[in-house]
């Protein structure tokens, strides 16, 4: 398995349901989609271990995002007016590679942080909702 560079990986938004194709800019890092699923004990006095069977909805979790923080950025600014109006938003992900995770869903968290001696920057939880479209180069 060929190992992919995480430098150049973008993200884009747009209206809920639509097409992302607004560039975010300035993104350091991004963590997720992070999925998981329930398990569902099935374990009976007649087991000899522990036992489990899948739930039945997968859950895409949250979207982690580091900005090098801009507050004339329309994204950023966008994302914030997110959260203040409880706005859904379109987002995709593009790797290095050109592999995508597409997903819909509502900025949780935004906060910015300034230090001495070091840029601003800005941390964003995008929680998904609905269904994560993944798509390989």
């Amino acid at each position: 398995m060929a190992a992919i560079d995480g430098h150049g990986a973008t993200l884009v938004y747009g209206t809920a349901g639509g097409t992302p194709s607004t560039s975010f800019g300035e993104v350091i890092s991004i963590g997720g989609p992070n999925l998981s699923r329930p398990m569902i004990e099935t374990t009976n006095m007649g087991s000899t271990a522990r036992e489990f069977i899948a739930g039945g909805f997968y859950d895409s979790g949250t979207v982690d995002v580091e900005i090098q923080y801009d507050p004339g950025n329309t994204g950023h600014d966008a994302m914030t007016s997110a959260i203040t109006a409880g706005t859904e938003h379109s987002f995709k992900i593009t790797w290095s590679d050109t592999s995508t995770a597409s997903f819909d869903g509502f900025v949780e968290s935004f906060g910015v942080t300034a230090e001495m001696e070091d840029r601003l920057t800005a941390s964003m939880s995008i929680r998904t909702n609905g269904t994560l479209t993944l798509a390989t180069a």
